[in-house]
Order: C-alpha cells, then structure tokens, then sequence
C-alpha cells in the first residue's frame, strides 16, 4: 500500500507540474495575443495617419503646382506690358 501511494503522489506532483506548465503557456499566450491585437490598433492608427497626411501632401502639392501656373503666366503678362519677351 505504501508503494502505491507514494506512486499515486509522484504522478500526482508530476500531473501538477504538468498543469503548471499549461498555465503557463496559456497565459503567455494570451499576453503575446493581448499585445498583437495593441500592435495591430497601433498600426491601424498610424495607417490612417499617413494616409490623411498623404492625402493632405497631394493637395498641397496640387495647390502650390497651381500658385506656380499663375505666377508664370503673370509673369509673361509683365514681360509683355513692358514689351519684353522671353
């Protein structure tokens, strides 16, 4: 009976550390999941970001390629008004 007893404990201890093992895993596994899912927000946000500060660029882009139009052609009305051509 002893015998049995002490084998009974030992798979209990080793049934135990078993167990500990799995928590322990699960609850890495759940941290590396929580901080996956922050991660993906983080670049959820920072693609909405770039993307407004892309599109904000272009404008800018457009609005100073139009600024450069106008001056040119003033400036040729200018060159003209003094009789002075390119």
């Amino acid at each position: 009976r002893d015998g049995n007893k002490k084998k009974s404990r030992e798979k209990g201890k080793i049934i135990k550390k078993q167990q500990d093992r799995e928590r322990k895993f699960q609850r890495s596994r759940d941290a590396w999941k929580e901080k996956c899912k922050e991660e993906k927000k983080k670049n959820k946000d920072l693609t909405e970001k770039l993307k407004a500060t892309t599109s904000q660029l272009e404008m800018n882009n457009e609005e100073l390629q139009e600024v450069h139009r106008e001056f040119e052609e003033f400036k040729k009305k200018s060159l003209r008004a003094f009789g002075k051509t390119r």
